[in-house]
């Protein structure tokens, strides 16, 4: 596959940064909600997430999706609970899980392929916990970032209902990476709702037409990004100047 040459050692070195910690803390809240008996995480990566669920959490019945590119190697659990696949293509595994997990995967979708992703998700369960890079978060091989808008549009096309539960609870922890503060959504099919009758108050107040949260971590890091390049423009212009007087002979400062 042409995207193996971006996930390489290095990618999954940064991962480990994040993914970890913010799975041991994100998941014991999942668990408290839903139990769930099984889990399949769709672009596990090396399986940090799982690994979780597997040795904190004790849930045996886990699957991870991932591309070649990820090997028993690389794969942080016994390879059994990894099947390699291409994710742009259809997924049917002829059964269904408890929860579905795809963290941090659809931006590295090509969008014409978008479709297909989501309905890979919607055909292993009913309850999906989603998180998406929004445009101009920028990474390794983000070809299709999109605002959480557009991938609920996508769910409820199949009768999933966005619910904005987990977002509130993990924002101003700093131990988590904030792109999973700022992008993790639950997808759950709508009959399945009343199941879940301590989800109601959070899924009415859960508009699918506003949904984009920009977590004040990553504006200040661009803040503070954009304050350096101007500094360093002007620099480089107050240096031309002074090279441009020289040439004409002037050497005042």
């Amino acid at each position: 596959m042409r995207e193996t040459k971006y996930y390489d050692d290095s990618f999954y070195a940064e991962l480990d940064k994040g993914s970890y910690v913010s799975a041991q803390k994100i998941l014991p809240v999942i668990k408290e909600l839903f139990n769930p008996a099984c889990v399949i995480d769709i672009g596990c990566g090396v399986g940090y997430w799982l690994k979780v669920w597997k040795e904190e959490l004790m849930v045996d019945d886990i699957l991870g999706v991932e591309g070649t590119y990820v090997t028993d190697k690389l794969f942080k659990l016994e390879s059994k609970h990894l099947l390699n696949a291409d994710l742009k293509l259809p997924l049917d595994l002829g059964r269904r899980f408890d929860l579905v997990m795809s963290m941090e995967v659809a931006e590295h979708i090509p969008e014409e392929n978008s479709d297909i992703f989501i309905e890979n998700l919607i055909r292993a369960g009913d309850i999906i916990m989603f998180s998406a890079a929004i445009k101009g978060q920028l990474g390794t091989y983000h070809i299709n970032e999109q605002m959480p808008e557009y991938w609920a549009k996508k769910f409820k096309k199949h009768n999933y209902i966005a619910i904005d539960y987990l977002r509130p609870k993990i924002w101003n922890d700093s131990s988590i990476a904030y792109w999973y503060r700022q992008n993790t959504l639950l997808f759950i099919r709508e009959e399945r709702l009343v199941d879940f009758p301590y989800l109601r108050d959070a899924a009415l107040q859960t508009n699918p037409n506003y949904l984009t949260r920009i977590h004040p971590e990553k504006y200040f890091a661009y803040v503070e990004e954009n304050k350096q390049l101007k500094d360093v423009l002007g620099f480089i212009r107050y240096k031309l100047y002074r090279m441009k007087k020289r040439w004409k002979g002037d050497k005042t400062p």
